[in-house]
């Protein structure tokens, strides 16, 4: 399961889409790599090579993206990220993620941060990490551009926060995923009002 976001705009971030689907097909596809950090490594080795990319030239276009992949048989998830993260929420009975997490009522969320550089050149080019969670009964999983939380609006007007967002999910993660897209668009239909949209919007939401 993929969520990329392109980090450019207008005609070269739909270039950059249909590149990054085509490569992301060729990778995935016709060499069988499921290891999301592998995929992740040559998505932007490909982006690189593909809009011929140096640290100092203009071309800067790539994607924030996070992908994961379930292994069914043994219960797994690989995840990695870059840029954009993975959301958990796990009742807290059960075994904790890692230390740091929000919590509500019986339920934690747990965000697994991308590595902080994009599918594209960069500053930065270390290899992509790959984070495996064993998968418990009720686990939701959440993935998203930043778009929401970018978002302007709300009484000063100001961004609605990622803080907000996770907020927000711990308080409907127990509807249906149906009945919690329904409260997304309301929650955010609120607090734009007549502002204008300023980023494409994507929250994709899932249980194994």
């Amino acid at each position: 399961m993929i969520a990329a976001d392109c980090t450019g705009h207008g005609v070269p971030g739909a270039f950059t889409s249909m590149l990054g689907i085509s490569m992301l097909n060729d990778i995935i596809g016709k060499e069988s790599t499921t290891s999301p950090d592998i995929i992740l490594n040559e998505l932007r080795n490909n982006i690189v090579r593909s809009l011929k990319q140096t640290p100092d030239g203009e071309s800067k276009d790539g994607m924030d993206i996070a992908i994961l992949t379930i292994n069914r048989k043994n219960n797994t998830l690989d995840f990695a990220g870059a840029m954009n993260p993975l959301l958990i929420i796990r009742d807290a009975n059960l075994d904790n993620i890692s230390d740091s997490y929000m919590e509500e009522g019986t339920f934690r969320l747990y965000e697994i941060k991308g590595d902080k550089m994009p599918a594209a050149i960069h500053d930065k080019m270390d290899p992509f990490t790959r984070t495996t969670v064993k998968v418990k009964p009720n686990d939701k999983f959440y993935m998203l551009s930043d778009g929401y939380e970018d978002q302007f609006g709300g009484p000063k007007q100001h961004k609605f926060m990622r803080k907000n967002l996770k907020k927000l999910l711990l308080q409907i993660h127990h509807l249906t995923m149906a009945e919690q897209k329904q409260c997304l668009e309301k929650a955010m239909e609120e607090w734009k009002g007549d502002l204008p949209q300023v980023d494409d919007i994507l929250v994709i939401g899932f249980a194994v």
